[in-house]
Order: structure tokens, then sequence, then C-alpha cells
């Protein structure tokens, strides 16, 4: 219905009478413009949604990291590297479905990351952390040089690479980036996902 009152006052402030084909191509891009800003709007409130279900999982694993201990046995397993936690961890994700190393299972795993190393900053501070051996304690700035060097050679590397960085980048609180920045991130990440749904519609 909007498409086609985009098409009825374009055509009023034109003027003279366009040629028909023009008439036509003219209706093809208003529908096809109020398709994309439709689709787009739809993989926006699923990027949400999914986000925050990443969080919710994140949740539940920081609390798990909190019942096992490290080696020692005198301090939580915060990095969650125990046996036991990571066993739990596999047969809960097993039973779950996510037993693939798809680009969905790589995108849970990817937010889930995100959310866990966010959670365990906001309860015990960058500091804390570092000083536990949780994490670094800054992010590693090699990683830029790293990225052009991955430009020339495997697109693939180069992708996980920039993830990575994204992900660093994302968990460190005193870092906040524009919103172009972020409006660029998320349109790059729509044509990869693109990319990837005509990959399996072809097969």
């Amino acid at each position: 219905m909007l498409a086609d009152q985009a098409i009825v006052l374009m055509a009023r402030t034109a003027g003279a009478d366009p040629p028909p084909r023009r008439v036509q191509l003219q209706e093809n891009l208003v529908r096809a413009v109020a398709c994309a800003l439709s689709l787009a709007e739809e993989t926006e409130a699923s990027y949400q949604a999914a986000h925050q279900a990443y969080r919710k999982v994140a949740e539940v694993l920081v609390e798990l990291r909190h019942d096992f201990t490290t080696s020692d046995g005198r301090t939580p397993d915060l990095r969650g590297r125990s046996a036991g936690y990571r066993n739990l961890v596999r047969l809960a994700y097993t039973q779950a479905g996510a037993t693939g190393g798809g680009p969905i299972e790589k995108r849970l795993t990817a937010g889930v990351s995100y959310w866990v190393r966010k959670i365990l900053l906001e309860r015990y501070s960058a500091a804390k952390l570092h000083a536990m051996g949780v994490i670094s304690q800054r992010p590693d700035r090699s990683g830029t040089s790293r990225l052009r060097e991955l430009q020339r050679g495997d697109p693939g590397e180069c992708l996980a690479t920039a993830v990575e960085l994204l992900n660093m980048l994302a968990s460190d609180p005193s870092f906040v980036p524009g919103e172009h920045i972020l409006r660029s991130a998320a349109r790059a990440v729509v044509l990869l996902q693109h990319k990837v749904s005509a990959r399996t519609g072809a097969t």
C-alpha cells in the first residue's frame, strides 16, 4: 500500500508523463526498496532477540563457572577451563542440538563469549580479572597489524581475526564506538549473511 502511494506521488511530481518502461522500472524500484526495508527491519529484530538469548546462555555459564574450581581448588573456574565444566557444557550443547560447526553455531559461540566476558567484567572489574589471570589487561594492539597482513592472505582467517577484535573491543568498558561505525559494521554482517544464505540456497 505504501509502495503504491509512493509511486503515485512520484508520478505527480515528475511533471510530464515518462515512458512506459521507465514507469515500470520505477514501480519495480519502489517495491524492491520497500521489500528490502521490511526484511532489514525483521533482521534487526531477530538480531536483537538472538543477542538477548546469547546473554541468557552466558548468565548460566557464569554461574556454572562459580560451581567449579581451578586446579588449585581454591578459586572459581572463571575461565571455564576445568574438565568438569567443559564436559558439562559440551553435554548441554549436544542435548540442545548445537553440535555442528556451521555459521549458526559459530554465531552462538561468538555471541555467548561476548556476554560471558562482559558479565565477568561487570562483576569483578577488569583489574581484578587481570590479577586473577582470567583476562589480559588490555586488548592486544598487535591485532591491527595482523589484520592488515591477513588482508593479503586467507579471507576466512582475516574475518576470524576481525571478529576476535570486535569481541575484544565490545568487551572493553572504556571503548564506546560511534553510531556510524556500528551501522557500517551491521551492514557488513548483513551482506555476509546474504552470501551464506545465497550459497545455502544454491546447494
